[in-house]
């Protein structure tokens, strides 16, 4: 079955940008030659961004982590067909035992997953989607109804 002229939402636990090769971005690349494809990456937590200020600076992504810059990265050589989603940073919860503060937490990363997609379905006028999560198990536990 071909999949054309969709929306289509995929959340990594890899980035676009990553030095590893990451097969859902591949696959989003695929995707995008028939349909709309928003890739969101997989968040910066306030762990990450303070051990990779340097790099993150570099890359120019500090200003759109801390303060609302432009989330949507349109790739070029897709027509406007793929667009990386940066979300803001979230809060490092692997650490924590199962318990009420790691409810708590990931409660929380998942309203910072979920409300940056909600933004993007009105920003973009997305109808329907389907949504892929590619293996990111730390988001997205709990999928609002």
């Amino acid at each position: 079955m071909e999949i054309k002229d969709s929306d289509i939402v995929i959340f990594s636990l890899s980035r676009h940008d990553s030095f590893i090769s990451s097969p859902s971005y591949s696959l989003a690349k695929e995707f995008a030659k028939n349909n709309r494809v928003f890739y969101i990456d997989h968040p910066y937590s306030v762990k990450d961004v303070l051990r990779d200020w340097s790099l993150l600076a570099k890359q120019n992504k500090i200003k759109t982590l801390l303060a609302n810059g432009d989330r949507y990265k349109t790739m070029a050589g897709f027509d406007e067909k793929l667009t990386v989603v940066t979300l803001p940073i979230t809060l490092p919860v692997n650490f924590l035992p199962p318990g009420k503060a790691h409810k708590a937490l990931s409660n929380y990363n998942d309203r910072v997953l979920f409300d940056a997609i909600r933004k993007l379905i009105s920003d973009f006028n997305i109808q329907q989607f389907i949504f892929v999560n590619a293996f990111d198990p730390y988001f997205g536990v709990h999928f609002p109804p």
